[in-house]
């Protein structure tokens, strides 16, 4: 380090985890005096990247002013993730659709029916003892759930929220909106985009179901008939540029990934890609897929698994294992990814989850079972729950399960490492199988009302 000039040692030092500075500065003189000459600097940049790795908001920490609160922060990042659950004893909550803590722990982000509201947890005034409503943003069109909530470069929040759609004779008519929010010139949190897309389809009257996925400024929805036919449309949507492209594809799909040129379609039998054709204008807010006509419906590329797998339903979360959790890589870079899926098994007692590891090399697509994990708990009734929040916490990833079947809710975590696999594996590897236990986070009423804790 020493023979670094003073500009790269901070680079150096700035990049390092947070424990790592921590330990430099108390056990070495030379680096002591150098932290110390350069703090403010130095803890600024480790928190921004702490908030880049863990998809955490920014301008939660928009106030603070010294080094000993950007370190303090820095440090301490992932405490808002490790807490445990609370439930309100407010009895307005049952008139909210969702809520939703955004990574950071300071806003506090509601669903209502015809209303997206921003609260600030830690008000202006240190006098004042309830929240600041921060954004509010009306709509006269009901709305049915919030699809995506994704912080982007940690330095915004993008929201595509679905409203209640309308169902006649001649189709159905599926409307969402995108908003951006972030800081505004005034540094206060404030909407800086909003789009609608308005998409019609009457080529089925039966209900239907989406599936959503983003990347950067696109979002791919997949819209699929609630019949026993596997045809279904892919939408993809730029909210950015406005613009829209769609296809029709006829897969048995659990789940999809949009990565930066083309989408993933994950099944039983493995996973097939489709490139993203150019896009074209929306016109006025909406779009129009007409009844399917002899179109192709064969996406490219099938990387198969070695044999069919029975798996569940889709994941209500990004089925990425891997660092690209929050910042997917691209297939046609080179690095692969690591994705998760759940088998549907007939088990009571465990549930199983299978990774893969996907890339691209010269002589063709890969797709290779790296890892298996048996999820055990002795709460025989936890085998029926679905997976609804996942997040990185201290290398590990954290997933959150919900019974929506029971009352109160029960909810279960597990804990299980990240794939880090950067180097192409030997073809003979096996894959590695751990058993990890799912907790339940016990639940206890008070005064009539849920509150959960592990």
């Amino acid at each position: 380090m020493k023979s670094l000039s003073i500009e790269l040692q901070l680079l150096v030092i700035a990049h390092l985890p947070p424990r790592d500075i921590v330990h430099l500065q108390q056990t070495c003189k030379a680096l002591h005096a150098l932290i110390e000459d350069f703090d403010d600097g130095i803890w600024q940049e480790c928190l921004l990247r702490q908030c880049l790795q863990n998809g955490v908001f920014w301008p939660t920490y928009k106030d603070l002013r010294s080094a000993s609160q950007l370190k303090n922060a820095a440090t301490s990042i992932l405490e808002a993730l490790q807490q445990p659950l609370r439930f309100s004893q407010d009895e307005k909550l049952m008139a909210m659709n969702e809520v939703h803590l955004i990574p950071g722990g300071r806003f506090f982000l509601i669903i209502e029916d015809r209303r997206v509201v921003l609260w600030d947890l830690q008000p202006q005034s240190p006098a004042a003892s309830v929240p600041d409503l921060v954004v509010a943003r009306e709509y006269a069109d009901k709305m049915r759930c919030a699809s995506n909530i994704d912080v982007v470069n940690a330095m915004a929040i993008h929201i595509l929220a679905e409203f209640q759609p309308s169902i006649s004779n001649s189709g159905h008519t599926l409307k969402f909106v995108l908003l951006e929010i972030g800081l505004s010139d005034s540094a206060n949190c404030a909407i800086r985009m909003e789009r609608f897309l308005t998409i019609y389809v009457n080529w089925v009257t039966q209900p239907i179901a989406n599936i959503d996925a983003y990347h950067g400024d696109r979002v791919a929805i997949f819209i699929k008939s609630d019949d026993d036919s596997e045809l279904a449309v892919t939408v993809v949507w730029d909210f950015v540029q406005d613009t829209w492209c769609f296809w029709w594809v006829e897969l048995d799909v659990v789940d999809i990934a949009l990565m930066e040129d083309c989408v993933l379609y994950f099944h039983k039998s493995g996973v097939n890609t489709r490139d993203i054709p150019p896009l074209k204008a929306v016109a006025g807010g909406s779009v129009a897929i007409s009844a399917y006509q002899d179109e192709d419906t064969h996406p490219s590329g099938l990387w198969p698994y070695k044999k069919p797998v029975e798996l569940r339903n889709r994941l209500e979360m990004n089925p990425f294992a891997g660092p690209e959790l929050f910042n997917p890589s691209r297939l046609a870079d080179g690095r692969p990814i690591v994705y998760e899926v759940t088998e549907a098994t007939a088990a009571e007692d465990t549930i199983h989850q299978r990774r893969y590891r996907l890339k691209q090399y010269h002589d063709g697509p890969k797709l290779q079972l790296v890892e298996w994990f048996h999820l055990t708990c002795a709460d025989s009734n936890a085998f029926d729950v679905d997976p609804t929040e996942r997040r990185i916490c201290e290398n590990r990833l954290v997933t959150l399960w919900t019974d929506f079947d029971t009352r109160p809710t029960a909810h279960y975590v597990s804990l299980s490492p990240l794939s880090t696999y950067t180097s192409r594996p030997a073809r003979s590897s096996p894959a590695h199988k751990s058993t990890f236990p799912l907790i339940r986070l016990q639940t206890q009423t008070v005064d009539g009302d849920a509150t959960s804790k592990p």
